[in-house]
């Protein structure tokens, strides 16, 4: 990766880290939930999901596995699974020892099949090095910052006890 990629990659991050935990979960959360609109191809989302820390999780047995080839070893005949998100200070830990070569492939490549156009700037592609999506995309996740900081305010705010 070219050292100005590599910057902007470490600046996405670092904005996505500034969030507050439960926003930094519902952002991915939101994420994954559009991606899986727009992707087509069931390996790419499972790759997304496991590299994000979910695991699978048996209908019929409840138990869990980080693979499908643990899920299809143990329970051959299994029936339904589903993913299961991990906690969100898991999840901020598995971003935090993310390397930027896996945060751009990752992290990076979700986003920018969500938020990815004309108005936003095409994410790293073919026809684009992505450079402008990662600016806007710190901006992006400035201004989630800034809402979720207002909205707790605003919760505090409505929480003080008047002592008479």
């Amino acid at each position: 990766m070219k050292i100005q990629t590599l910057w902007r990659v470490a600046a996405v991050k670092e904005a996505l880290l500034s969030l507050p935990n439960t926003q930094l979960y519902n952002t991915i959360e939101l994420w994954l939930d559009q991606v899986a609109d727009k992707v087509w191809d069931v390996e790419v989302l499972d790759e997304m999901h496991f590299a994000l820390g979910y695991s699978l999780e048996s209908w019929e047995t409840r138990q869990s596995y980080t693979n499908w080839e643990d899920l299809e070893l143990v329970e051959p005949e299994y029936l339904d699974v589903d993913f299961i998100s991990p906690s969100p200070l898991k999840l901020r830990r598995l971003i935090e020892t993310m390397d930027l070569s896996d945060f751009y492939h990752q992290i990076i490549f979700i986003a920018g099949q969500v938020l990815g156009g004309p108005e936003m700037g095409w994410p790293p592609c073919s026809f684009s090095d992505g450079c402008h999506f990662m600016e806007n995309l710190v901006d992006y996740l400035g201004a989630t910052h800034l809402l979720a900081e207002e909205s707790l305010q605003q919760d505090s705010e409505r929480c003080e006890i008047i002592y008479i």
